[in-house]
């Protein structure tokens, strides 16, 4: 009766996320959202200003972006991005406008225009959320996460304050992973993520990487657009750590996590994107944003977990630079479960929690118990095994 149950779960757990429990997360999620005395930064908006860190923030955005459209011959007073109003939730409004502001200037007399490259006053949001099964402990520091990985161009500038003192976060850690155009991630071995016969991708650090906050509380991620997974529309993991030690090896550790978060991207700038190589050969089906269960919790009480962005250049194969500000509480101390732990012999995945039993219900129902074979696709054929995250060596992280 035990192993009865045991199979009813798996197949549910299986069905829910590849190589996690979805539905566990959301209920998850759901409970410690639920918790939080505040989801937003609206409180901070005036003190913000009144202290300069909004124009201060609007300023360096600007000038990155300049810099990545002048590295890649392009306008670089091309279009920016116009505020929006908030008023029928984030998911049904665009991130992007094509409208150009003219008299943008950095004297000192510079008016702050609180959306462009800053944020609007209104969506300034905490996307707290669980990180997921494919955490992996132990990454390098560097900016460039994309190793050889092929997709669209994503310079991604994330701000950290602190929700109660309403200031920059300087000297924190923040991790960085998502899937490749494929839907698979680095660093995990198993059913559920790309070939299961591929063990070398436990050695992969493809797309994870982690950046220390600038005096700003701003880091600036190279890397690709993500791709998306069964289960799951594209999203990016955010997770923030507090009183880390920089190791020698470009590492960190110890210290505490404050904050884990989950970003995603408006749904037309996905529908572009998936319409092109190498993301149109991905044959997981797709799932929307407004379909995607966490997402419309991220989304919920007018919280908006979407990033803002502007095309480099007239189309998606210029890139993409993207920005976006959330809170932490800095005295939170969130506790995290490592898939995999990476140290000077290597990734080793972390021992399976169900033991020989989850092998074999991994066999058939997949990932959370264990490893199984390859998912099997219509009339019994097998499914799509996705393309493994490339490379090995953390490259020296180049000038943005």
């Amino acid at each position: 009766m035990v192993l009865l149950n045991l199979l009813v779960l798996g197949a549910g757990l299986a069905a829910a996320h590849p190589g996690h429990d979805g539905t566990a997360e959301m209920r998850e999620r759901a409970a410690y959202m639920a918790t939080l005395e505040k989801s937003d930064l609206v409180h901070c908006a005036s003190k913000l200003a009144s202290r300069g860190e909004m124009q201060r923030t609007v300023e360096r955005r600007r000038e990155m972006l300049r810099h990545l459209r002048q590295k890649r011959g392009l306008d670089p007073d091309a279009p920016h991005l116009r505020p929006r109003q908030v008023t029928a939730g984030p998911l049904a409004k665009t991130h992007k406008s094509d409208l150009k502001i003219p008299g943008l200037g950095l004297s000192s007399g510079f008016d702050v225009d609180w959306a462009l490259l800053g944020q609007n006053k209104t969506t300034i949001l905490s996307p707290e959320v669980t990180e997921g099964p494919y955490y992996i402990a132990g990454e390098f520091i560097r900016r460039d996460i994309r190793e050889k990985e092929p997709g669209v161009a994503l310079h991604l500038d994330v701000q950290i304050i602190d929700m109660k003192s309403c200031t920059p976060v300087p000297g924190i850690a923040v991790d960085l992973w998502h899937a490749n155009s494929s839907g698979v991630y680095s660093g995990i071995g198993g059913f559920g993520n790309g070939n299961a016969a591929d063990t070398s991708n436990l050695q992969n650090k493809a797309l994870r990487g982690i950046q220390v906050s600038d005096k700003q509380g701003a880091v600036v991620f190279q890397t690709v657009m993500p791709g998306h997974y069964m289960g799951r529309t594209n999203h990016v993991h955010v997770m923030t750590q507090l009183n880390v030690t920089i190791n020698p090896n470009n590492t960190i550790s110890g210290g505490r996590v404050a904050h884990v978060g989950q970003l995603y991207f408006d749904q037309a700038l996905l529908d572009a994107v998936s319409a092109i190589p190498p993301y149109s050969t991905n044959k997981n089906q797709r799932m929307l944003n407004a379909q995607d269960f966490l997402v419309q919790q991220g989304s919920a009480g007018g919280s908006d977990p979407v990033v803002e962005y502007v095309l480099l250049g007239n189309t998606l194969a210029d890139g993409i630079f993207a920005w976006s500000n959330f809170g932490i509480d800095a005295s939170a101390n969130r506790r995290v479960m490592a898939a995999a732990t990476c140290g000077a012999d290597g990734c080793k995945a972390a021992p399976n929690p169900f033991g020989a039993l989850g092998d074999a219900l991994g066999a058939l129902f997949g990932g959370f118990f264990g490893k199984g074979g390859p998912p099997k696709g219509p009339k019994g054929q097998g499914g799509p095994k996705g393309m493994n995250p490339q490379g090995m060596a953390p490259p020296a992280p180049p000038a943005l």
